[in-house]
């Protein structure tokens, strides 16, 4: 007999068999469903198959190759079954259809060893496996590279992950305990800012978590943080044009960490308004995104004046027009 061997590619990596269609539109005269090496009742097992199969396929339905396939989709889409088997044979009363899965074992728990200075929910946020999912070892392996990567973005150079998994012999589930080596831990060995004008660089950089001290680690991702809420403290201030560029050098050997920090400011803003008698400065002033979300190339400006027109609008005043001029001050 053919069988056609198909590999799920998501969630638990379920494998399915498809039974060769040389019996397409016969008649089926029955379902018989058989689950292999089970855990709890059997029958509630054999309840969930029946309930997804009748879906697509039933007693007195003819066989239909593309609805099989449909329910071997649905059967891998519940994520319970690791191998699913679908196969046919030919009885006195007609076309039986067999359909045989053996379920997944499941995750009862997980323990996190070396976690710190991480919190465990941090780790757990990453991982895409928990307590109660099924137990498949590709997606357990999964789980060291995305937790490695999280220590990665916390400035540790080389974390090593490894998972154990020790099978219940009573209920054969698994327990799983995640063992984190951190090691050594980037650390910051030079900083440079430059282009700032309007803000001392000891003021900048005290207000980046990331870059205070040379004695914790150096976290990139913290880093890239920091730079956004730079970039929101010169908005605020009156700087929307404002950008900040920056090199950042990693020597592995070391743990050393190069920082350079190119800022342009741009022009400061100061709003005024004239011949607002309807909404007062203050109601006009909270319409102004361009000092809450920069003005790149002129974005915040456009989407202030609209902001503005709108507000007017809305409270009637049909014909009310917004006029931007602009004079250059020397401080």
């Amino acid at each position: 007999m053919l069988l056609l061997m198909l590999l799920s590619s998501c969630g638990q990596a379920s494998a399915v068999t498809l039974p060769e269609p040389r019996y397409e539109n016969s008649l089926i005269g029955d379902i018989r469903i058989h689950i292999k090496d089970l855990y709890g009742s059997e029958e509630q097992w054999i309840d969930m198959v029946r309930s997804i199969a009748s879906t697509y396929i039933k007693k007195g339905d003819r066989f239909s190759s593309f609805e099989v396939t449909r329910l071997a989709d649905a059967l891998k889409a519940c994520r319970r079954f690791r191998l699913i088997h679908l196969d046919t044979e030919m009885t006195e009363t007609g076309l039986a259809l067999l359909i045989t899965v053996t379920p997944f074992r499941l995750i009862k728990h997980i323990r996190i060893r070396g976690k710190y200075p991480l919190f465990e929910k941090q780790i757990r946020n990453v991982m895409t496996i928990y307590p109660g999912s099924a137990f498949d070892t590709e997606e357990v392996d999964k789980q060291t590279q995305l937790i490695a990567e999280l220590y990665r973005q916390y400035g540790y150079i080389d974390p090593k992950i490894k998972i154990e998994s020790v099978r219940n012999p009573d209920d054969s589930h698994y327990f799983l305990e995640v063992l984190i080596e951190k090691g050594q831990p980037y650390r910051l060995h030079r900083f440079e800012m430059a282009g700032n004008t309007a803000f001392q660089t000891s003021a900048l950089r005290w207000k980046m978590k990331s870059v205070r001290s040379t004695t914790g680690n150096f976290s990139e991702k913290l880093f890239l943080e920091d730079l956004k809420k730079l970039t929101a403290f010169y908005w605020a201030k009156g700087f929307p044009d404002v950008a900040i560029e920056h090199q950042l050098e990693k020597r592995p050997q070391t743990g050393e960490v190069e920082i350079r920090i190119s800022v342009h400011e741009g022009n400061r803003y100061d709003v005024s308004f004239v011949g607002n008698t309807a909404f007062g400065n203050r109601a006009l002033k909270k319409e102004l995104v361009l000092f809450k979300s920069g003005n790149r190339y002129g974005a915040g400006l456009r989407k202030s004046i609209r902001n503005i027109n709108e507000k007017y609008l809305k409270a009637g005043y049909t014909e009310a027009a917004v006029k931007v001029e602009t004079e250059e001050t020397m401080e």
